[in-house]
């Protein structure tokens, strides 16, 4: 997810509950812009059933971010949320890395702006 190290997760993916833009999903797109990252991330889509949902049902720009398939953001590793799905084997140091500049680069801008 944030970080999978599953191999055909190659894709970051922005999903808001509608599958609408809004600011947070505005704002990781713009940074990935700015840092490079542009062809990878791939959305916003719809895709609820996960952390964000309480957020956007109070009426908060909320997104999920994570790395995906290429084919869609169906596409989780085969481990998730299974007892094989572990730290120290499963995660992408790289992949933690873009996440974190990608994240920490829209929330920075976004609290610079207030």
């Amino acid at each position: 997810m944030v970080a999978t190290s599953h191999d055909p997760a190659t894709a970051y993916w922005l999903l808001s509950v509608d599958g609408a833009d809004n600011a947070t999903t505005s704002a990781v797109r713009a940074a990935a812009q700015r840092l490079g990252y542009d062809p990878r991330v791939h959305g916003p889509v719809a895709r609820g059933s996960s952390d964000h949902v309480p957020f956007h049902e109070k009426g908060m720009a909320s997104a999920n971010f994570s790395w995906r398939g290429e084919g869609g953001p169906a596409q989780l590793e085969p481990i998730y949320h299974t007892p094989e799905d572990t730290i120290r084997d499963n995660i992408s140091l790289e992949r933690l890395q873009v996440s974190l500049e990608l994240i920490g680069a829209a929330a920075y801008r976004l609290a610079c702006q207030r």
